[in-house]
Parts: structure tokens; C-alpha cells; sequence
């Protein structure tokens, strides 16, 4: 097995400039991403985030929406800040929200600065969008960091939560493929549907198998999945047994504690 060392003056060097050899080639934002733009709704940049308007979220999902604890995923462990692990998708952003989120994500000069190809998808052309919100999203960043929303999350949580990394608000799993993958995927997910909807590690992934640096990730749909197969976040707790957190639906949300649970961002096939 051939192996590929950088030294530490090399990495410092890409990082300085930016990361620029996993940018998002251009073929690939004008055949995958741009079509997708072209067909928003047009949008009013004068708009700003209104929890009232905006946040779907209500008291009464917390007795609706199930909640799986640590002990109940046998992880359990004194490092763990809430006894909740993860929540099933529940309502947190309102159909409006979310597309004013997704024109501000979607432009090129959005992808060309803070998008950068993960450095663990499966297909190679995963992406991610990090750092952005501040500064070229000011609804999106509101939205995330307003008290009501922060609150709500807290609630699925099980504990008291706060944005602390600007960089890391509306992180972006962004879900690219060839065709040849689009196949591939669509027989492996015809083989996970003859093994009763199971899951193995080679599950395609955005972003592979990792831990997260927070304690707890909350994970929004973006995308419309009334068309879609897969899409989940799945996790791999002690037992080895993979769970997703089922039935993501565009505007919903997972709440988990990702930084002590193993886990993945599946990539979802449309058809």
C-alpha cells in the first residue's frame, strides 16, 4: 500500500492559502449546484430572521418527537454532558426559512470562498461550506444564534446549549456525485432494502464515519426529500449496531450528542 506523507511546513502552507487544491471545480457547481439556484423562488435580501415567522419549533414536539438516551445506545459514559444521544428529526425551521437559508448558501462566490471537498466522502466530490454565515449569511447566521432557536435545541438536547465558534455555525454537509456513483449507490441501497433497511460501514457518506469536536451537533435538512432515499444520520455507538436517526424532511431537525457518538452524513439518492 502506496502512502502519501506531507510535511508539517507543506500542510501549514496549504492551510495559509486557503485549501485552495479541495476547492469545488467549476464543472461540477455549474452542473450539480447552480441548477438547483436558478430554481429558488426569488428572495427579498431585506428579510431577517423573526422566530415567530420563521422558527417551527413548539413546546409539544418534546413530548411528540422521541428522544433515544445514552444508555438506551449503550454509550453511556461519564464524559457525557445530557442523557439524551440523539432526537428524531422534529420541526425547527419553517418551509420560508429554509429557502432563504438555502439562497444564501447556494451562490458560487459562497462555494469558491468556504467550500472545500471532505476529505473523507466516499465519491469524492462530498463537500463542505464552513465559516460563511457570519459574513455572507446574515439570515441563516441570526437564525442559528437567536435565543428562541438556541433555546428550542437546548430542549431536545436535555441541556443548556450556546453557539461558541462563529466558523462552525450552519456547517454544510453538501451531498455531490457522478453518475457512475448515483448508480453504485442506488444498488447498494436496493441491497440494504433486501437486508430489512440494515446498515454495514460502507454506507455512502457526504462526510464519513467521525466524532465531532462540539458536544452536541444539531442537523437540519435543507433539501426537499419527498424524492429521496436515504439522507440520515446514521451512528455506530459501542455495540457496533448502526441507528439512524430517522425520516429527514426538509426544515427538521437532529439533535446528537456527536461528539461522544460515532457517526456519519449518508448521501441520499433521488429518483
Amino acid at each position: 500500500m502506496a502512502t502519501s506523507i506531507i510535511s508539517t511546513a507543506e500542510l501549514k502552507a496549504l492551510v495559509l492559502d486557503g485549501n485552495k487544491h479541495q476547492m469545488i471545480a467549476d464543472n461540477d457547481y455549474l452542473s450539480q449546484i447552480k441548477p438547483i439556484e436558478d430554481a429558488l423562488p426569488a428572495i427579498d435580501p431585506s428579510i431577517r430572521f423573526d422566530p415567530s415567522i420563521h422558527l417551527a419549533f413548539k413546546p409539544e414536539h418534546l413530548k411528540t418527537c422521541k428522544r433515544k438516551t445514552m444508555e438506551e445506545l449503550g454509550a453511556a459514559c461519564p464524559e457525557q454532558i445530557s442523557e439524551v444521544g440523539v432526537s428524531e428529526p422534529f420541526p425547527l425551521f419553517t418551509d420560508e426559512a429554509v429557502e432563504i437559508m438555502r439562497s444564501e448558501l447556494l451562490r458560487k462566490e459562497v462555494f469558491d470562498e468556504y467550500g472545500r471537498l471532505s476529505y473523507n466522502s466516499t465519491t469524492g466530490l462530498g463537500a463542505m461550506i464552513r465559516g460563511y454565515a457570519k459574513d455572507a449569511a446574515p439570515f441563516t447566521y441570526a437564525a442559528w444564534t437567536h435565543p428562541v432557536t438556541v433555546s428550542a435545541v437546548s430542549a431536545m438536547a436535555g441541556v443548556e446549549l450556546e453557539p461558541i465558534m462563529d466558523y462552525e455555525v450552519a456547517s454544510v454537509n453538501v451531498a455531490m456525485k457522478s453518475p457512475d456513483a448515483a448508480q453504485n449507490e442506488l444498488v447498494s441501497s436496493r441491497r440494504r432494502s433486501s437486508l430489512g433497511n440494515k446498515f454495514d460501514d460502507d454506507v455512502p457518506a457526504v462526510v464519513g464515519w467521525h466524532n465531532d469536536s462540539y458536544p452536541f451537533v444539531c442537523v437540519l435538512m435543507l433539501s426537499d426529500t419527498s424524492k429521496m432515499i436515504g439522507g440520515e444520520t446514521l451512528i455506530k455507538p459501542p455495540s457496533g449496531e448502526i441507528i439512524p436517526a430517522e425520516g429527514p424532511a426538509k426544515g427538521k431537525a437532529t439533535v446528537l450528542q456527536g461528539r461522544i457518538l460515532n457517526h456519519l452524513a449518508s448521501i441520499p439518492i433521488v429518483f
